[in-house]
């Protein structure tokens, strides 16, 4: 009983049976609130079609208290799995041992694979099918799975949004997935490309998820459709709501492979989209290098190609701009072979794309990359005043610049520009000989040297570099 300085204290009766009462109430509104909870958990483990979210749902069940013979016999394909983790059996690990992995429809992937069809020249090489430049020459694959990656507002997702258009406008579906926009921006979007509301409606399928998957039909229903593009906006935000906890702990890459494989492998293999993944880059313009933020099996997962996407010219509302796509990753191969014959970070430059706001309507034009042969860009009219400000700030300093230093040198010059447009011009200028990319010195620093003139600017002389 309670004691107060050492003496024992007695409550009054009606006290006393006001704290019991309120003790049995809140008792009463446990057992109601879990016992709604493990309904729910019941009915979704009777639903349930993948073995990982079967895990999660019993680890919920054994959690509360609640772990009994009705559950492990839900469904007779499920028996084995649930018995398998009930209590004293184990939950050692987070992942299925691999021998409770039943076979699906009674398939054994892991029986040899006969490659007769293959060597009697059955199967044609992959070739890229859509977003196709002016030349005719297509950047991403059917049935695979891609990333275009940047920094933001660099125009990712516009040019995926003017891709969805033209297929629409085929009498074709699109799947857009959004964790990072809204419907509003998208839409408005699409109706400024000239789209026609009945085709937006019609072929415009959008979902924008704010719970996990478990027990959810529209996820399982999304898989049984076909669509000629789908698109993942917001990679990092996707990943932590398909988690079994709701964050991403751990070894980013096994996150990364597990969520791949439950959504956009999964969409790329079953529904024959070209899938691509829209993703953020590192701040470092020096050492991002070809990958998106985060793991490096967002690269290693992608069946299609990669593409790294800068603004060359500042694009908006009444303006006319452009973007850059470098290709990083071309699995199938059918890309790469039409891409810049420079290399840098294992990237090529492979389009251009001019984005032109002047109009009634957005147009978005695909063109080859800007020094190819076959162009159709009018090279003379693209503003080179980036290049110029990079080429005078690296040509005072005849042992090179660091980006970082140039960025700096270009800022006090009232020249200040963005990372990536800055990065952009540096590339130019090392593509046609003007600038010369040295070895990396202390604490990561590239020195960046003028060594051929550039509009009027000249490099230091030899003595200068002594």
């Amino acid at each position: 009983m309670p004691e107060l300085n050492g003496k024992i204290r007695v409550l009054p009766p009606a006290h006393a049976q006001r704290i019991q009462a309120q003790r049995e109430q809140y008792d009463r509104e446990e057992r109601m609130h879990l016992a709604m909870e493990l309904d729910k958990v019941k009915d979704q483990i009777m639903t349930a079609t993948d073995v990982r979210d079967l895990y999660a749902l019993c680890y919920i069940a054994r959690k509360n208290g609640a772990w009994n013979d009705e559950l492990k016999t839900l469904g007779s394909k499920k028996k084995e799995f649930l018995e398998k983790y009930a209590p004293g059996a184990g939950f050692k690990s987070r992942n299925p041992e691999p021998e409770t992995l039943a076979l699906t429809d009674g398939e054994d992937t892991w029986e040899d694979v006969d490659p007769t069809d293959v060597l009697n020249g059955m199967f044609e090489p992959t070739k890229p099918d859509l977003m196709m430049r002016t030349d005719d020459i297509g950047l991403i694959y059917s049935g695979k799975l891609h990333s275009f990656h940047g920094e933001s507002e660099s125009g990712k997702s516009l040019v995926l949004l003017w891709e969805a258009a033209r297929l629409m406008n085929n009498g074709e579906d699109v799947l857009w997935l959004d964790f990072d926009s809204d419907l509003q921006e998208n839409v408005g979007r699409l109706v400024a490309f000239g789209v026609e509301k009945d085709v937006i409606r019609e072929h415009f399928k959008y979902k924008r998820p704010e719970a996990g998957i478990i027990g959810s039909a529209g996820y399982e229903a999304m898989f049984s459709r076909t669509y000629a593009l789908a698109v993942l906006d917001g990679v990092t935000d996707a990943m932590m709501l398909l988690s079994e906890d709701g964050t991403i702990k751990g070894d980013p890459n096994d996150a990364f492979t597990k969520f791949s494989r439950k959504l956009p492998r999964r969409l790329a293999d079953e529904t024959g989209a070209a899938v691509v993944m829209v993703d953020h880059v590192t701040k470092d313009a020096q050492t991002r290098g070809r990958f998106a933020i985060g793991a490096q099996a967002k690269m290693s997962q992608l069946t299609g190609a990669a593409y790294s996407v800068a603004v060359s010219k500042v694009f908006g509302r009444g303006m006319k701009g452009e973007i850059t796509l470098y290709v990083g990753k071309d699995r199938p191969g059918g890309v790469r072979i039409h891409g810049s014959s420079t290399v840098k970070n294992q990237q090529q430059e492979i389009a251009r794309i001019t984005v032109d706001d002047t109009g009634d309507q957005t147009v978005l034009t695909i063109n080859p990359y800007k020094n190819s042969s076959d162009s159709v860009d009018d090279l003379s009219c693209i503003d080179d005043t980036v290049e110029r400000n990079v080429a005078t700030a690296v040509s005072t300093q005849p042992h090179g610049l660091g980006f970082n230093q140039i960025m700096e040198v270009m800022k006090k010059a009232g020249h200040g520009a963005a990372q990536g447009t800055v990065r952009e011009a540096i590339s130019n200028l090392i593509d046609g000989g003007y600038v010369h990319e040295g070895q990396k010195l202390g604490r990561g620093l590239i020195p960046f040297t003028l060594i051929k003139a550039y509009a009027g600017i000249e490099p230091p002389t030899v003595s200068d570099r002594i």
